[in-house]
């Protein structure tokens, strides 16, 4: 696989998609003291969203179009920005269907209320909009057409948090050892250490650096010290 960018994206967005966002989260319910005190996201969502007004109507913001509303249209603002180096130009809306489309992709085996099917597809869009050199696997439309992953993904049964983690993994291991093996050490309950064992040093080497890159354009680095996915 080709290496992996860094695919700037911004913290307090990146956090956001992370959390727990359920109507009875602290993070939902006090969503709108989150922008309030991130002045560069405040003044992004004050110019454009009309429901804010120059007293700054955050919360009735929230309230009108929910959080998954705001979510997109920031995120939206945000891969244009990738694009066009600004927020004022016209959107591409092609963008963030095909987060969506990910998203809706991982929906079956994803805990409900995170978005982090969301989030990889905002890393892999990303760094596409941006010119990164995206190995052909991970543009997200080969993604969603990916029946090899979809019948792992199911065939494991239960659904985890993590889940962007889990397909970059599965995606490097088929690449590494070939679909029929990999499938093979999956229904054997192979444990992560196994399948990671059957790898080259390149191949663990060059796994662990593109897992770094992703951790870190997300500021996600616990996954290194908590057990894999």
């Amino acid at each position: 696989m080709n290496d992996f960018p860094h695919t700037l994206l911004p913290d307090h967005l990146t956090l956001l998609l992370k959390a727990n966002m359920s109507s009875n989260g602290q993070l939902y319910k006090e969503l709108d003291q989150y922008i309030y005190k991130r002045k560069d996201l405040y003044e992004l969502v004050r110019i454009n969203f009309s429901e804010v007004n120059q007293f700054g109507a955050v919360g009735k913001l929230i309230k009108s179009i929910g959080w998954m509303g705001f979510r997109d249209k920031i995120s939206a603002l945000y891969l244009n920005y990738m694009w066009n180096g600004n927020y004022a130009s016209a959107q591409d809306p092609t963008f963030l269907n095909d987060v969506l489309s990910l998203e809706t992709f991982v929906s079956q085996n994803c805990v409900q209320n995170y978005s982090r099917g969301f989030l990889l597809g905002m890393y892999l869009k990303g760094a596409e909009v941006s010119g990164c050199d995206l190995d052909t696997s991970l543009r997200v439309k080969n993604i969603v057409n990916d029946t090899e992953l979809k019948g792992m993904l199911r065939a494991m049964g239960s659904r985890v948090i993590k889940i962007d983690w889990l397909i970059l993994q599965l995606m490097h291991f088929r690449a590494y050892l070939g679909f029929s093996a990999l499938v093979s050490m999956l229904n054997r309950a192979c444990s992560y250490a196994e399948i990671f064992g059957e790898l080259s040093m390149d191949q663990r080497e060059e796994l662990t650096i593109n897992m770094l890159a992703y951790g870190a354009s997300i500021n996600e680095t616990n996954i290194f010290i908590d057990r894999p996915v």
